[in-house]
């Protein structure tokens, strides 16, 4: 059991107290239909993002998927901090993930395109594999 003090919750971001405990508020969502990965990184600290992201597409790659979906959200933040949308762009304009082919960027997501080569692996990548 941990207690905390209500003033410290504001400074322990990315947690929440709720029922007694301190809980991790972060709502990753991964998803494999066998040929698109969707990584949703709503409410994932952007520091945490880029290596999400390198993972996740390295895998998908590596287990024969044709596309990878990166939720990022649609930047509201007016340009005042960095964030989950620009640390995709930059990625992707550096062209620091070496498996993409091409992408399309929407307003709060990117598809990108996978060069694909082999037998697809069948086993479904989990957020524990990316994480």
């Amino acid at each position: 059991r941990v207690t905390v003090e209500p003033s410290s919750v504001r400074r322990m971001a990315g947690w929440r107290v709720g029922a007694g405990k301190v809980r991790s508020r972060v709502s990753r969502r991964l998803s494999d239909d066998g040929s698109t990965v969707t990584l949703d990184l709503h409410r994932v600290r952007v520091g945490d993002a880029e290596s999400l992201i390198r993972r996740t597409v390295a895998l998908a790659s590596a287990r024969g998927r044709a596309s990878v979906r990166i939720v990022h959200g649609s930047s509201t933040s007016g340009g005042a901090r960095h964030t989950i949308k620009q640390v995709v762009h930059a990625l992707l304009d550096d062209g620091a993930l070496a498996a993409v082919t091409s992408n399309f960027r929407a307003q709060d997501y990117a598809l990108l395109s996978l060069g694909v080569g082999g037998q697809p692996d069948r086993r479904r990548l989990t957020l524990n594999d990316v994480w």
